[in-house]
């Protein structure tokens, strides 16, 4: 089960969602500070590192186990994140959660943020806009993660979740 999810750009929470027992602001803040700095280290090391094309490597997704409890009732989290642009979708599950479709789940949700926004790529969408529209974005997010509950999906199983998604968007 995924605890809690959250998108965020450098230290600011744009949006944060939990499924479980209630996290505190202290949680959340440590989750992006050991995800910031996880990018941080990464990108530095990698910055002077090019692949053969010149190309300098991007760090892209990560994960890490948190030992102390995030949550109450929970000892072992696990902190599955992607970048997309600025931002980090992040999600906080328990240990022994399916760590393939919460990889997965953090693939396809930007992509389905995106199309909502008519953008390319969720890191075009202007924070102002997920800031304004964070019902919408919650709306996505129970469709796609009912519950905390991961999805097997395929891809007619997403188109029929964004058209029932849309249908309470409107």
């Amino acid at each position: 089960m995924v605890l809690l999810f959250m998108l965020h750009c450098q230290d600011l929470v744009v949006l944060s969602q939990t499924f479980g027992p209630q996290e505190s602001y202290d949680a959340r803040q440590r989750v992006v500070k050991k995800v910031n700095s996880v990018l941080d280290n990464r990108r530095k090391r990698s910055a002077d590192e090019d692949d053969e094309d010149g190309d300098t490597l991007r760090v892209e997704e990560g994960i890490y186990i948190v030992n102390e409890g995030l949550f109450p009732d929970h000892s072992g989290t696990i902190v599955l994140w992607r970048t997309q642009g600025s931002y980090v979708f992040s999600v906080v599950c328990q240990e022994t959660e399916n760590r393939a479709l919460a990889s997965m789940f953090l693939s396809y949700f930007p992509l389905i943020i995106a199309e909502h926004f008519k953008q390319s790529s969720a890191g075009d969408v202007d924070v102002t806009e997920f800031l304004q529209h964070s019902d919408q974005i919650n709306t996505l997010l129970r469709h796609f993660l009912p519950s905390g509950q991961l999805l097997f999906t395929s891809s007619d199983l997403i188109q029929y979740l964004k058209n029932e998604a849309e249908k309470d968007i409107r």
